[in-house]
């Protein structure tokens, strides 16, 4: 089984879990720069790869939302 995963993006924190559910292989859990959740997504992508990408995007959104 793969581990967690962890990434800084734009002062935020992208976080993997290994969660093996329907098509997808990873869960992401978004958290501001205080550490705080702000989004969890149980079916996030197949790939390590993917999943990243996608809460990297997330993260560009809310950003452009907020300006």
């Amino acid at each position: 089984m793969a581990e967690s995963v962890t990434e800084s993006y734009k002062g935020q924190t992208i976080k993997l879990t290994p969660k093996d559910e329907k098509c997808s292989n990873w869960a992401l859990t978004l958290l501001d720069s205080e550490g705080n959740e702000w989004q969890h997504v149980p079916m996030a992508g197949d790939t390590k790869e993917a999943a990243l990408e996608r809460g990297r995007q997330m993260i560009d959104h809310e950003e452009a939302r907020t300006k």
